[in-house]
């Protein structure tokens, strides 16, 4: 025991100086990082836990060698004293280590921004210009017996488009007459307030389509009611 302790500890301690020097000369360790390093050998921490393990080996062998085996008393002895010499620099290194990655752990996650599910978040939202002269319509819808609807919109299109103002204006009767048959090929179903946003939507698309050059990029319901016939 005391013959295999001396062989661990001079095994564990120059694989320790080892590590230690290609640590030192090549970069290549968490611990550099305190330092600016910014790589990770995961071959030099492993030739590191190695060397600690044959220095604990030296360490218990060199103890029990050392009572057992008075002959090579020598060898238990120098066995310890290089166990803990190798196994000491071995030990600070993880310290250090773990410590550094710890703090850029902590690091890393103070650096990050949760962004906050609201609307002040989204993107700000657009302002447009309103066209509000259509008047309010009334139409039946295809429900047996029918419900009457009363519905009053509001049109919004780009801010400041003059030509999407002229359009919506000039052909302000046509408009009136689409939004007519449009609730009128609904059902009451159709017209409740959960549906409202695909009711919205919906016209949107259809009306985009029956214009020219104006797009509407918004609308809102000043009223919008049905009532059992």
């Amino acid at each position: 025991m005391s013959i295999a302790s001396f062989v661990c500890s001079i095994v564990g301690l120059l694989g320790t100086l080892y590590s230690a020097l290609k640590i030192i000369l090549l970069n290549d360790t968490p611990m550099l990082l305190l330092f600016g390093g910014v790589n990770t050998a995961y071959n030099s921490v492993f030739m590191l836990i190695l060397c600690m393990i044959l220095s604990f080996l030296s360490i218990i062998f060199g103890f029990a060698g050392r009572k057992k085996e008075k002959k090579y008393k020598k060898f238990a002895v120098t066995g310890i004293i290089l166990g803990f010499i190798g196994s000491f620099p071995i030990i600070l290194f993880m310290i250090v280590t773990i410590a550094v990655l710890m703090r850029n752990a902590f690091a890393k996650s103070g650096n990050q921004t949760t962004v906050p599910e609201n609307d002040a978040y989204i993107g700000t939202r657009p302002t447009y210009s309103y066209f509000s002269t259509l008047p309010v319509i009334r139409a039946n819808t295809k429900d047996t017996p029918s419900y009457s609807v009363i519905v009053e919109l509001v049109l919004g299109y780009d801010l400041n488009d003059a030509t999407a103002a002229t359009e919506l204006t000039s052909r302000l009767v046509e408009l009136q007459d689409f939004i007519h048959n449009y609730f009128s090929n609904k059902y009451n179903a159709d017209l409740q307030p959960d549906k409202e946003e695909i009711l919205k939507n919906d016209l949107m698309e259809k009306m985009n389509d029956l214009l020219n050059t104006a797009k509407i990029r918004a609308i809102y319901f000043r009223q919008l009611s049905t009532v059992e016939m």
